[in-house]
């Protein structure tokens, strides 16, 4: 599909004269040709980029990869709230009483990884795409007791 060059008179002055337009063609729709100069108008819906929406300016999509790494969960999140909020929704999510020995880790584009302060907000520590308000975590075991029975619940073990 190449583009073609067409003259076309001029119609708002009634002069003789001749512009250059660019026309489009495409094997199914008719010839179109294209003003540069021409502005569309658009609705405030249309103007709103196509990588956003209106939830996701408060909202994070939290994917977190369980311990197996077989298994994820996916969830909406505010993004002010803690990151502790997340915690307590998988540990609940896995019926886990004692949580002080999990955590959520995070993994930036450069491969390097972070523990999530649990009483900081989600946007603050979490440097990705601004315009893309998807998470990923993973559950980690973040402190390891040195005797194993001092932990109370066999799930935790």
């Amino acid at each position: 599909m190449s583009p073609r060059l067409l003259s076309v008179a001029c119609c708002t002055t009634g002069c003789e004269r001749k512009h250059q337009q660019t026309t489009i063609e495409s094997d199914t729709a008719r010839k179109m040709p294209v003003n540069e100069t021409a502005v569309i108008p658009t609705s405030f819906i249309g103007r709103i980029s196509a990588r956003t929406s209106l939830i996701s300016a408060r909202d994070y999509k939290t994917t977190v990869q369980l311990l197996d790494d077989n298994e994820t969960i996916c969830q909406e999140f505010k993004k002010t709230s803690n990151a502790q909020v997340i915690l307590d929704y998988i540990c609940e999510y896995l019926n886990i009483v004692e949580k002080d020995y999990f955590g959520l880790r995070f993994q930036d584009f450069s491969r390097h990884r972070y523990w999530m302060d649990l009483n900081k907000p989600i946007y603050k520590q979490v440097r990705g795409d601004p315009f893309c308000p998807n998470v990923a975590l993973r559950f980690r075991v973040r402190f390891y007791p040195s005797d194993v029975s001092v932990l109370k619940e066999e799930i935790t073990r």
